[in-house]
């Protein structure tokens, strides 16, 4: 198997690209993961009809954000 013993080298190394990517600090790292797995959690809903439409309304909240943070 060329992912190892347990199956898992490829999830590791899509953790390890992801975590590359990271902010420096700690803190912010940790508040940028947890919008990731909220926007996931949003976004996969039961409500798959919704799905297109969830992800268009947080990037449009994302871009709200950032947008006041500029002013």
């Amino acid at each position: 198997m060329k992912d190892g013993k347990d199956g898992k080298g490829w999830m590791r190394r899509q953790a390890a690209q992801i975590v590359g990517l990271l902010p420096e600090d700690d803190d912010e790292a940790l508040q940028l993961l947890e919008m990731a797995r909220a926007m996931l959690i949003q976004t996969a809903s039961p409500d798959a009809g919704n799905r297109d439409r969830n992800v268009i309304r947080l990037l449009s909240e994302g871009s709200a954000a950032k947008e006041a943070e500029n002013d």
